[in-house]
């Protein structure tokens, strides 16, 4: 069946139209292709007049956020309304603390969780000079308020702008009677305090109960293959100017032993376990592991009675 059409054999969908003028083509006292009187609003386009639309694809906003401030306080903040990105260089000649803070209001504020520009580590406070870059879409407004101050001076610049490519997702804490750090916040989500506050994990990290860490993914294996004996011996030496990171094993002892795992030789201790003979045994879940204090050192085992022991330990250096 044919589809119906108008007078003048244009088509239409779903039976017939009912006329709407939008565009003038001429006649009728218009102006050819201008918007027509009869429209109240086309988007952006009012009363036939166009609407200006705030900001645009290269808009950019700049403010100094902390100007060579000299105590604790939340600084000037930055208009990001339309904005998708923000541009924060922090320079300290102080011991201090700024934490990063975002607003759909200007009233509830939020921890914003950045990227640090020189490591590519999430970040939502500083202590040092750095750049910082942040996901600021559907925010009103972002401060770098100083959170802890000692001495010397804190200065803190901003450059927001609307478009200027696709950004990592970050976490936010939604301040409320839960407190006002991120801990405080992850406490009353986890329902230990008040079910005011928010918190968003990063996608892919972990909090670490102060701060937000990468995920990590065992990239190192490291077999162990050990003869009768009681004494500390070193089972992973890691790479130079790089720490191991613990992250799970496989161990079976020849006899029911305790075993002792330092960070160094004659070092701390940082797991122990005991393993029953001929036994296989493995850490349920280490999270994100266990990272070594320093670099180059070792990772070293005793065994409180004397037996043999194979497996594998795993995890990364970095």
């Amino acid at each position: 069946m044919a589809d119906p059409a108008t007078s003048d054999g244009r088509p239409t969908v779903g039976g017939p139209s009912q006329p709407v003028t939008v565009m003038n083509p001429g006649g009728g006292g218009g102006t050819p292709g201008a918007p027509s009187s009869n429209v109240t609003s086309v988007q952006g386009v009012t009363g036939g007049t166009p609407v200006p639309v705030a900001g645009g694809a290269n808009a950019v906003t700049t403010a100094i956020l902390q100007n060579a401030a000299t105590g604790t306080g939340n600084g000037t903040a930055i208009d990001v309304s339309g904005m998708s990105t923000l541009l924060l260089y922090t320079t300290f000649t102080a011991t201090a603390t700024v934490t990063f803070e975002a607003s759909p209001d200007d009233t509830n504020w939020i921890t914003l969780t950045g990227e640090t520009y020189s490591t590519g580590a999430l970040a939502f406070s500083s202590t040092t000079t750095a750049a910082y870059r942040f996901n600021v879409s559907g925010y009103k407004s972002v401060r770098a308020r100083i959170s802890a101050y000692s001495s010397g001076t804190v200065t803190v610049i901003g450059r927001a702008q609307a478009n200027e490519g696709p950004m990592p997702q970050t976490n936010v804490a939604l301040y409320g009677a839960g407190g006002t750090t991120a801990a405080g916040v992850l406490a009353a989500v986890d329902g230990q305090g008040a079910v005011s506050a928010l918190a968003v994990s990063p996608q892919g990290n972990l909090f670490n109960g102060t701060s937000w860490d990468k995920q990590r993914t065992p990239s190192v294996f490291k077999v162990v293959a050990l003869t009768a004996a009681t004494a500390e011996t070193t089972i992973w030496t890691p790479a130079g100017g790089k720490k191991f990171r613990l992250m799970g094993m496989i161990l079976t002892c020849g006899a029911s032993s305790t075993l002792t795992f330092k960070d160094n030789t004659a070092g701390t201790t940082i797991f122990a376990a005991r393993g029953l003979t001929d036994t296989p045994f493995s850490p349920a879940n280490m999270g994100n592991g266990i990272l070594s204090s320093a670099a180059n050192q070792p990772l070293t085992v005793t065994r409180g009675t004397s037996c043999t022991l194979d497996g594998v330990v795993f995890g990364t250096e970095e």
